[in-house]
């Protein structure tokens, strides 16, 4: 963070059912232990956007506990397998090598037939599984910050435990966590915001295909990058209207002090090490500590970078105003065209948040308000919408699905004008996308 919410700075200013799998049109068996999900979540597992190949048992594993529902085998690039072998394909792979296989990014099911599915399970048991996931992970941090506080050191395993179980709460429910990042006002204790950022960060060294011991360090230099504020005075990180001088020197030594806490633990590596030192040195040598050369910052340092401000933005911190997402997103890019964060990074955050995600609520040019329940690859703005309520706001008894994509004759075309905020607009989401059930995931 650079200060607290409408802060600005007097000194040192800063610019501020199983579907089979498909293999040369051969229709396999079930792959056991895929179940039913968008095919675009495999491509998120496997981080790319247009297919990869799959070599390794890890790979599966992977895929497996994504949920993903179909694959297809390309068998100029791998092994092909007889249609008799049918489900055997998966069982048999701890003993013979995998075929190589192109995940479909540009395939998508109707609406009607995935966009309620998700891992087997309904997409309104999805996000309150995640919600209470997030809330898990909330409390594991609050504890992991009470040493801090306390201590003034950390306890490297509770970390490590923490950490791992938000990489596999991340690939578990990659959209449904993204959706609980929101805008949202400041709040000191900084918990909502530490997971946040190693959310994003996890969700950008997964597409960057990071090693499990990259994407560990990582999620902790993350989860620990702003722990030096909480050395700082409270009513400095409480404190509403402009910083003095002094203030904002004491502020701005928190990423060393965050380092001297992680060196008197021991035990950090140095990317960790480099993500709580150097998440504020912009690339255009406007950030701090000025020790820290804008050049020599780390891979890690600079992904936190990125997912850190785009938090900031949401929650006020580097404006002094609470963005929505595209608006953050927006100002963020703006900013990395002008060489303040890396424009490679900034472009993929973008791309993994995507314009519209999944479980977002948003208002149609009809005034109509609708939950999206499917993003299709290539047609971002055109997502598939569960419409909840009519032009005047009042609750459909019976939602419906539109997708945007489609154009039938006779039917006005709709266009989204913005996302909401469920949370401020009193919106329970898992609510209504249980009440749509029998829409989203029709018997038979």
């Amino acid at each position: 963070m650079r200060a607290p919410q409408g802060h600005r700075k007097a000194a040192h200013k800063k610019t501020a059912k199983q579907q089979p799998h498909r293999a040369r049109g051969k229709r396999l068996g079930p792959l056991p232990g895929l179940q039913r999900r968008p095919v675009l979540r495999c491509c998120r597992v496997l981080g790319c956007l247009g297919g990869g190949a799959i070599g390794k048992e890890s790979q599966v594993l992977r895929i497996r506990q994504s949920g993903a529902c179909e694959i297809t085998i390309d068998t100029s690039k791998g092994i092909d397998v007889d249609s008799d072998v049918g489900g055997a394909v998966a069982s048999d792979q701890h003993e013979t090598d995998e075929p190589s296989a192109v995940v479909e990014s540009g395939t998508a099911s109707s609406a009607g037939d995935e966009a309620g599915t998700s891992g087997g399970c309904s997409l309104a048991n999805e996000f309150v599984e995640a919600r209470q996931a997030r809330q898990d992970m909330l409390n594991a941090v609050r504890a992991v910050f009470a040493w801090v506080r306390t201590e003034e050191r950390i306890d490297r395993g509770q970390v490590l435990e923490t950490t791992e179980k938000l990489i596999g709460n991340v690939l578990k429910h990659h959209d449904a966590f993204l959706a609980l990042i929101r805008t949202r006002e400041f709040h000191p204790e900084l918990l909502e915001h530490a997971l946040n950022v190693s959310t994003l960060a996890v969700i950008l060294g997964q597409a960057l295909e990071l090693s499990p011991a990259q994407l560990q360090r990582l999620a902790m230099g993350a989860l620990l990058h702003d722990i030096g504020l909480l050395r700082v005075p409270a009513n400095v990180l409480k404190k509403r209207g402009e910083l003095t001088a002094t203030e904002t020197t004491l502020y701005e030594r928190h990423p060393s002090l965050g380092t001297a806490i992680l060196d008197k633990t021991g035990g950090f590596d140095d990317d960790v090490l480099a993500a709580v030192q150097e998440h504020h040195a912009t690339l255009d040598g406007s950030g701090y500590p000025a020790e820290v050369s804008p050049h020599a910052g780390s891979r890690t340092s600079r992904i936190v970078m990125v997912a850190d401000t785009y938090d900031e933005l949401l929650s006020g911190q580097a404006s002094g105003v609470p963005l929505a997402p595209p608006d953050a997103l927006a100002r963020l890019y703006r900013d990395a065209q002008r060489h303040r964060y890396e424009q490679e990074l900034v472009s993929l955050l973008i791309s993994q948040i995507g314009v519209y995600p999944l479980f977002g609520l948003v208002e149609l040019d009809s005034g109509e308000r609708a939950i999206v329940v499917r993003v299709t690859p290539g047609r971002l703005l055109e997502p598939v919408l569960l419409v909840v309520t009519a032009s005047d706001r009042m609750p459909l008894a019976e939602p419906r699905l539109l997708d945007l994509a489609v154009h039938e004759g006779g039917e006005p075309v709709r266009k989204i004008t913005r996302l909401l905020d469920a949370e401020r607009e009193g919106v329970q989401i898992e609510d209504l996308l249980a009440k749509a059930e029998g829409t989203l995931h029709p018997a038979g």
